[in-house]
C-alpha cells in the first residue's frame, strides 16, 4: 500500500511542478492536483503514524520523521490550494506596469495596492498562509535533528530539502506582504533570502541518488526550482528599478 501511494504522490508532485512550466497557469487543474496531494498526504501521514507505533526504538523516530515531512509539505500545498481557488499564484508575481508600483499581478488577480480595502484583504490571505506554514517549521527542524543524529543520510537530505523549501515559501510570502506595504527594500531582502533557501534545497535533492528514477526526479525538481530562482531574480530587478 505504502509503495504505490508513494509513487502516486511522486506523480502528483511532478504534475504540480509542471503547472509552472506552462505559458498559462491552469488554476482549475492546480486546484485538482493540490486537492489530490492533500488527500494522499493525509493517507501517508496516517500510514507512517502507524509505523511509528509499531516500529522498534531505532526505526520509530525515523517513521515519525517521514510523517512530519509529509505533514509539512501538506501545509504548503494546502496554502497553494487556497490561493489557486482565488486564481492567485503561490510562487510568482509581477507588476502590470513596470513604471508604476500601484498594480501588482499575482496570477490572474491584479491588485491595486493603493486601495486600502483590496490591499488589506489580500494581505490577510498571505498573513494567514504564513501562520499556517510557519507552524510546521519547529516540528520539521526537530525531526531533521533526530534523523541527523541517527546518521540516516537519505532522510536527512529529504528533511533538509523540505525545511529549505518551507523557509523559501515563508520568505516569498513575506516579500508579497512587503510589496503590499510598499516596502520594496524589504521585499527584495526576502526574495534574496528565498533564493538562498531554494539553492540550499537544490543541494539537498542531489544527495544520495541511488536509482535512475531518483536522478530523473531530482533533475525535474531542480529545473522547477531554478525557474523560481529566475523569476525571483527578475522580480528583484524590477523592484530595484522602482526604488
Amino acid at each position: 500500500m505504502s509503495y504505490q501511494k508513494l509513487k502516486d504522490y511522486e506523480k502528483l508532485v511532478g504534475a504540480y511542478r509542471e503547472l509552472y512550466e506552462k505559458d498559462v497557469f491552469d488554476y482549475p487543474k492546480g486546484v485538482t492536483i493540490t486537492s489530490d496531494i492533500i488527500s494522499l498526504s493525509k493517507d501517508l501521514e496516517a500510514h507512517y503514524e502507524n509505523k511509528t507505533k509499531s516500529s522498534d526504538s531505532y526505526y520509530s523516530p525515523l517513521m515519525a520523521a517521514i510523517k512530519i515531512f509529509f505533514k509539512s509539505q501538506r501545509c504548503i500545498i494546502e496554502v497553494s490550494n487556497r490561493l489557486f481557488k482565488m486564481e492567485v499564484n503561490d510562487s510568482l508575481f509581477g507588476f502590470v506596469n513596470k513604471a508604476s508600483p500601484n498594480k501588482v499581478q499575482i496570477g490572474n488577480r491584479v491588485l491595486n495596492i493603493s486601495s486600502v480595502d483590496e490591499n488589506q484583504k489580500i494581505k490577510q490571505v498571505f498573513l494567514d498562509a504564513l501562520e499556517h506554514i510557519k507552524a510546521c517549521l519547529p516540528e520539521l527542524e526537530g525531526a531533521k535533528k533526530r534523523v541527523s543524529e541517527a546518521r540516516d543520510r537519505d532522510l536527512t537530505s529529504v528533511l533538509g530539502g523540505g525545511e529549505s523549501l518551507l523557509n523559501a515559501k515563508i520568505c516569498f510570502f513575506n516579500s508579497i506582504i512587503a510589496i503590499l506595504e510598499k516596502n520594496f527594500e524589504k521585499s527584495i531582502q526576502n526574495l534574496e533570502e528565498s533564493i538562498k533557501f531554494i539553492e540550499s534545497a537544490i543541494k539537498y535533492i542531489k544527495i544520495n541518488l541511488d536509482t535512475p528514477g531518483e536522478v530523473e526526479n531530482a533533475k525535474k525538481t531542480e529545473a522547477y526550482l531554478n525557474l523560481l530562482i529566475k523569476n525571483y531574480k527578475n522580480s528583484i530587478k524590477t523592484l530595484k528599478e522602482l526604488i
